[in-house]
């Protein structure tokens, strides 16, 4: 499918799992990016038609904020993956206004069924 997806994770062999399960549902344009700064460079040459981000990334931009700048460009539908439930962690995660908030470790068919709803 010709649609760009970003995953934003700072967990190396999560993102390759993510990526090796995306590839085979059949989205061919899936991009990794383990900092924020990354995903903004990336999304210059691959505008994103969804973005699966997690919360905590390396560097200096949080997932969140990350996610808030990418938003100032363009609009797209949000998956959040997170390992945490802490209300003010959920709470932040709202401010951006999320398709779906799913929890590590991740439920194949939940997140299958999840990204093909973001992006219908």
């Amino acid at each position: 499918m010709e649609k760009n997806i970003l995953i934003m994770e700072d967990e190396g062999l999560i993102a390759l799992e993510l990526k090796t399960k995306l590839k085979s549902w059949g989205y061919d344009k899936v991009f990794i990016s383990s900092t924020g700064s990354e995903a903004l460079e990336i999304a210059k040459k691959h505008p994103p038609h969804l973005v699966v981000a997690d919360i905590h990334l390396k560097g200096k931009i949080n997932g969140i904020e990350t996610i808030k700048k990418l938003k100032s460009w363009s609009k797209f539908p949000i998956i959040i993956i997170s390992a945490y439930m802490d209300p003010k962690v959920v709470d932040s995660a709202l401010e951006i206004n999320p398709n779906c908030y799913l929890l590590k470790p991740l439920n194949n068919e939940e997140l299958r069924i999840n990204i093909q709803l973001a992006l219908k």
